[in-house]
């Protein structure tokens, strides 16, 4: 469950691991970066320095936006794992929103 501010757009952390240039089947995990990089989602991102593999931060409406975002080829091709972040400043507000 992601659970967000009521009218706030997501962002989530995306950590990419596992990644090879050319994936399974010619499947080409650069060209799946850059799509994801061209939909204007992609707020940051990069390589590891000290592993193989990076991290993008997305700024999606929906769950279901971030889904469509990453697409099966790449699943299948990398290890994704996400995490919703949350900035300080919305630390108060959503712990109220928690405790309600």
């Amino acid at each position: 469950m992601i659970v967000t501010l009521k009218g706030e757009k997501m962002q989530i952390f995306v950590k990419v691991d596992s990644v090879e240039e050319e994936g399974k089947d010619g499947y080409d995990v650069g060209l799946q970066i850059q799509n994801m990089i061209q939909s204007g989602k992609v707020i940051a991102g990069g390589a590891f320095t000290d592993s193989q593999g990076g991290y993008m931060v997305v700024d999606v409406d929906t769950p279901d936006e971030l889904f469509q975002l990453i697409s099966t080829d790449f699943l299948s091709t990398c290890h994704i794992e996400t995490h919703p972040l949350l900035s300080y400043d919305k630390f108060d507000e959503f712990f109220e929103r928690m405790e309600a």
